[in-house]
């Protein structure tokens, strides 16, 4: 695919704007032949005297059911007929019509508990959610059950009364299986009929006991749902029974042999098994089927595998006959992919895909996963799991942004859609060439910084999400510096993951917490469990995808709503368990954290066991955690001492530098004192407090440098501490060059039919429902007669969607050819008057060389706002640039050019500054 086609299909679907549907309903109307209500329980005698369809007395359609019916004493009598198990929700309804010749009939719904096991007969218990009673004899009357959360709420109230507190009785997970009529309206003869069933707001799951799991062991499971049910870990990998391994799935969670997981995978690149479980994750995840041989090494090592399914089902489904016919072969598999950047489009096939991939492995039932940049709502019906996959780091999105992008996901998926969510773990490949290019192949060794990479892992977990799926472009075991400092940033996260996996992979996220103060970049996001909640503060300062800022600061407070007198406060890192200061203020806990960092979370708990099994915990990750935080702390001052220098060097007063590195310093070398005594906690605490004065360095040297720029993504170096010396060389090398002709003779948007003859195209999404706009408006253009105008508006008479699902409507520019190596100015004026809703990604430019990772984000301007960007040739190719609206709103585009970059003016290059091909590139120091 071209570059030009590859800028249209990320509009397509890659985007944060997304369209809330409405939820699943499902409506019979009796029209068949064949009764469907059965007899059920119930401690009153019935007898069915006649039962069938019929036509005489009926509410709508043709026929109705019939039933004559005869009650002894009692108190209830039930009919039932089942349903697919959808989850507990408040949008979830149901209504029947009935006709009766007494009153008294009531309808309800059975509750499913799977996370309490009932004693009394090995699998979970069940309430009776009660709706409304039928009054008006020899009528139809409309029956419904309505809230069925409140209704939950109640009987589960009920149920603890009643057993006095014997059993702890965990309703998280319960779905509703079965619509039941009470048809007892005392002893003697009842005759009625139903007709017209509707069920609204239904999320279908599929509950424990359906697959390959006993349903015991699963209720056992679930019921416990804390840390106290988990094993304890071993020293070295983890390790699982192979011989008799399962996957199975109930809801949100995941139950690889019978355990609650976190799914913590990494793209396989070719390394060893052994080193990827040495580094903490637990699966990997390939893009071609498993060969026998990977998939035994991989359950030797105790790593699960996520793959596509046997044969080439991305190309045609019928390929899909060649797999073998006995699939317990791939019982290493913990999940099928089912595809990545699927659209509307793709659904026909995918559905097909899925359908024979169920109907195959239908003993084991793996679930399936799939990524879809659009129609999430029908992607999310086909398959158990959803990947949300949308590059932040390095980008304009910032992080506050970019988990608004997550919620949104699971608001245009049907309600109650687990998801996993991708992160990368090395810059954008796209930046990569770029630098690769204006360095003439010498580009610095780059890596993500530890805290960006920690941070959008917390916002995953923030977001609800039950699995990270890291990508990786090159091998984890290369060997150079950037390599082996991603590896021990992964291992150290994975530690953390590792040991906060009880509330990762069963927590319920709650509200997010406001750190107490004034302008404190700092949130701290909640996942409860039934016997404790865990904290996730989280600097939330601007710009933290690019360079965070200092991301630490003293006495941060937390007033934690609901928490009871008894719970206790401990501040959780891998090395240890620390109490916090902790007391009741109105509002709820008041929680201190006397030195907030990067790696803080908080742990609440009035559990000792909970406590007892972090503690075993910690005795096996503490001492590795004391000494990864110490490398990561090491390669960080190393590299900030070599970007620090080159920054002087290009002439550039850096000053705070010197007192910043000497802090880091200092406390490095009392870390390395610390560390003779044994106290891995401290030793620990120690290398974080030294990454401070690091950030701080980071951030002052790039908000002096980047700042000088309209955006960070003008420049390819501008967007990566690492690259800031080759940006001072780069400006003052492009602030004295001479620019070639400009190469969009239409960019002055002065006559639309010579913009489309020249090659200018307006797209718009097919499926979108809102009417769009492309012309050339006379209303304040910043040069000439008019300006480029975008608009995507509400069709008149109705309300503009929440959340807008793909760009309504976006244009490409004419291709401009350039040779390899060329070095270009992207030039032009931007204006959007008003905030664009629905999105948050507001105007995006993107150009077709670096694509989304070095896009331009314009939401609010008000005035013509310009905008700069210098990109280097990868090769002799054409370059496009796509200017899109994603969500409601207007924008306006004027006076653009792309003007190739030639020569100084009159000098040569500045000193660290050398000629590559038609390209002036910083020289490598």
């Amino acid at each position: 695919m071209n570059r030009t086609g590859l800028a249209i299909v990320l509009l397509c679907g890659m985007f944060a704007a997304r369209v809330a549907l409405a939820q699943d309903d499902w409506q019979d109307d009796f029209e068949s032949f064949e009764p469907v209500w059965r007899q059920d329980a119930g401690d009153a005698q019935m007898r069915i005297d006649r039962h069938f369809r019929q036509a005489q007395i009926v509410h709508g359609g043709k026929l109705a059911e019939w039933i004559e019916l005869t009650m002894g004493n009692g108190t209830h009598a039930h009919l039932s007929r089942q349903l697919t198990p959808s989850a507990v929700i408040d949008e979830w309804s149901a209504s029947l019509w009935v006709w009766a010749n007494r009153p008294g009939v009531t309808l309800l719904a059975r509750a499913v508990l799977p996370r309490t096991l009932n004693p009394a007969t090995g699998g979970p218990y069940t309430v009776l959610l009660h709706g409304t009673r039928y009054g008006d004899v020899d009528r139809w009357q409309r029956l419904e059950i309505r809230d069925p959360v409140r209704l939950l709420q109640s009987e589960v109230r009920l149920l603890r009364a009643r057993l006095g507190g014997s059993t702890t009785i965990d309703p998280g997970e319960a779905y509703i299986d079965q619509l039941l009529v009470d048809a007892y309206a005392g002893s003697g003869r009842i005759s009625l009929a139903l007709d017209d069933m509707r069920i609204a707001g239904a999320v279908a799951v599929r509950p424990p006991g359906r697959r390959t799991t006993p349903a015991t062991t699963v209720a056992a499971t679930l019921s416990s749902n804390d840390v106290a049910s988990l094993p304890e870990p071993l020293a070295g990998t983890e390790t699982r029974n192979v011989s008799a391994a399962r996957v199975d799935h109930n809801g949100t969670l995941l139950l690889p042999d019978g355990r609650t997981m976190f799914v913590r995978s990494i793209r396989y690149r070719g390394e060893s098994l052994s080193f990827l479980g040495q580094l903490g994750f637990n699966a990997i995840e390939l893009q071609t089927p498993a060969s026998a041989a990977l998939l035994d090494e991989a359950q030797r090592v105790g790593l699960w595998v996520i793959c596509p399914p046997p044969a080439d089902t991305a190309e045609d489904t019928g390929a899909l006959s060649s797999a073998p016919s006995n699939w317990s072969a791939y019982s290493g598999v913990l999940a099928w992919q089912m595809g990545w950047e699927l659209a509307e489009a793709d659904y026909d096939e995918a559905r097909a895909r899925i359908d024979f991939v169920r109907q195959r492995d239908r003993l084991a039932g793996r679930p399936l996963v799939c990524q879809a940049d659009s129609d999430l709502r029908r992607y999310s019906r086909q398959v158990d799991f959803l990947i949300a996959r949308r590059q932040a780091l390095g980008t304009s999105l910032e992080l506050v942004a970019y988990r608004r992008w997550l919620d949104e996901q699971a608001r245009l998926a049907r309600p109650g859609t687990p998801f996993w969510v991708t992160l990368p773990t090395e810059p954008d490949p796209a930046l990569l060439d770029q630098i690769s290019v204006l360095t003439g192949g010498n580009a610095p060794s780059l890596s993500l910084a530890p805290e960006k990479l920690r941070l959008a892992a917390l916002t995953a977990l923030a977001s609800g999400s039950r699995g990270i799926l890291f990508e990786s472009n090159t091998r984890l075991d290369a060997g150079d510096p950037a390599t082996e400092r991603r590896a021990r940033v992964l291992e150290l996260l994975n530690l953390e993951l590792k040991l906060i996996e009880p509330w990762a992979a069963t927590g319920s996220p709650g509200e997010v917490i406001p750190a107490a103060g004034t302008n404190v970049p700092v949130t701290a996001a909640v996942l409860k469990t039934r016997r404790s909640q865990m904290l996730l503060p989280m600097w939330t300062g601007a710009s933290s995808q690019w360079v965070p800022d200092q991301a630490a600061l003293n006495n941060v407070t937390f007033v934690v709503p609901g928490v009871s007198e008894e719970t206790r406060a401990y501040e959780l890192t891998p090395a240890g368990l620390h109490p916090l200061r902790h007391e009741r203020v109105t509002g709820g806990q008041e929680i201190r954290l006397a030195e907030f960092g990067v790696s803080s979370m908080v742990l609440l708990t009035s559990d000792d066991e909970v406590i007892a099994h972090l503690s075993r915990r910690l005795n096996a990750t503490r001492s590795r955690a004391a000494q990864l935080m110490t490398d990561v702390a090491l390669a960080k001052y190393e590299v900030a001492t070599q970007v620090s220098q080159g920054i002087v060097d290009r002439g550039r007063a850096f000053p705070e530098a010197g007192a910043r590195l000497q802090m880091a310093q200092a406390l490095l070398s009392g870390q390395q004192a610390t560390s003779l005594s044994g106290a891995e906690s401290d030793v620990y605490q120690q290398a974080r407090r030294a990454m401070r004065p690091l950030r701080m360095l980071e951030r002052a040297a790039w908000d002096a440098v980047a700042g000088e720029l309209s955006s960070p993504v003008e420049s390819p170096f501008a967007v990566n501490f690492a690259t800031l010396p080759q940006q001072i060389a780069f400006a003052n090398n492009v602030s004295g060059a001479v620019v070639g002709a400009n190469q969009m003779p239409t960019g002055s948007c002065e006559d639309l039919d010579t913009m489309q003859r020249a090659g200018w195209r307006p797209w718009q999404h097919e499926y979108t429902p809102l009417e769009i706009g492309v012309a050339l408006s006379p209303s304040l253009p910043h040069g000439g007669r008019s300006c480029l105008s975008l608009t995507a508006r509400a069709a008149a008479g109705t309300p503009p969607p929440d959340v807008v699902e793909s760009p309504p409507v976006w244009v490409t520019t004419p291709p401009v050819r350039f040779e390899a190596s060329q070095l270009v100015k992207i030039h032009g004026w931007v204006r959007v008057r008003q905030p664009i809703a629905g999105t948050v990604d507001g105007l995006l430019v993107i150009d077709s060389w670096t694509g989304e990772a070095l896009a331009s984000r314009f939401n609010q301007t008000g005035d013509w706002r310009e905008f700069t960007l210098y990109r280097a040739a990868p090769q002799t190719t054409e370059l496009t640039l796509t200017f899109a609206l994603t969500g409601v709103g207007e924008a306006s585009i004027d006076d653009l050019t792309i003007e190739p970059v030639l020569r100084p003016a009159t000098a040569p290059p500045p000193s660290g500054i050398a000629r590559q091909g038609s390209a002036f590139t910083p020289a490598p120091r």
